[in-house]
């Protein structure tokens, strides 16, 4: 089976269970807690992609995602989403190292 970096999509979404204890310390205490989920949030960022296995006649749909970077603070600026891009990278190269691993060969 082959798949290209192409067919590769980015996910973020909020992060249900973010560590937020560093909101305690007293360098961030004030500010942050004041913007904590008015102005920001955390979110996670992923690498997936769906294959389609044939099998018999029919095709079985399978996503594939990167393990992703949880925790991730979002501020709705352009540097947040330069920051997504670069996690985005990372995620993409791991991606295809399982895809590899399980056999997909991955192509530009």
């Amino acid at each position: 089976m082959q798949v290209s970096k192409q067919d590769f999509r980015m996910e973020i979404a909020t992060d249900p269970n973010p560590d937020t204890d560093y909101l305690l310390q007293d360098e961030f205490a004030a500010e942050r807690e004041k913007w904590y989920r008015n102005e920001w949030w955390h979110v996670y960022v992923k690498a997936y992609v769906t294959l389609h296995i044939p099998v018999d006649n029919v095709h079985i749909i399978q996503r594939i995602e990167s393990p992703g970077l949880y925790g991730v603070e979002e501020y709705m600026t352009p540097e947040c989403d330069k920051y997504h891009q670069e996690i985005y990278r990372d995620e993409c190269a791991t991606l295809e190292k399982m895809l590899v691993g399980i056999g997909v060969s991955v192509v530009d």
